[in-house]
């Protein structure tokens, strides 16, 4: 089969040209900003590039308003990255941290945003607890707005 991405007609549901690496793990790649402003996101493409020395790399589209992507502009600006397995065991550490931002930081309302095409992503956030709150167009795709409210205490 010949195919070119973003040209060739393949009536599928979905590009194929994401499933030419099969299974795509996610890595959790953090970044710090350079006001030290924290940032974890999901990334299907990374890679190691060797071994001697090591070398991992990940690459990132715009984000849907057209602007370079936090994770990509904090590693240009500080010179590094994290690159985090996201495993299944992890999960617990993900609600942690939802928990946290709810518990110690006093936040209300934590919101993340995917394309409603992205089920990876979805997954991770429905996967640490996180529900679909609503759905909007931006720059011509479906985006999922997903959120965790903190639950108000109930006493006896």
């Amino acid at each position: 089969m010949f195919y070119e991405p973003g040209k060739t007609s393949h009536n599928l549901p979905h590009d194929p040209f994401k499933s030419c690496v099969v299974p795509r793990p996610i890595g959790w790649i953090s970044t710090l900003s350079a006001a030290g402003v924290p940032n974890l996101a999901p990334y299907s493409q990374f890679q190691n590039l060797t071994f001697d020395p090591p070398y991992v790399m990940f690459a990132a589209n715009q984000n849907t308003w057209g602007e370079r992507k936090d994770s990509v502009t904090n590693a240009e600006q500080t010179g590094e990255f994290v690159w985090n397995m996201a495993t299944y065991e992890l999960r617990e550490a993900a609600r942690a941290a939802l928990r946290y931002g709810h518990d110690q930081a006093g936040l209300a309302r934590i919101v993340a945003v995917a394309r409603a095409s992205n089920t990876g992503s979805r997954q991770v956030l429905g996967g640490i607890g996180m529900v679909e709150a609503e759905r909007f167009v931006q720059g011509g795709h479906e985006m999922v707005l997903y959120e965790s409210r903190l639950q108000p205490e109930v006493r006896p």
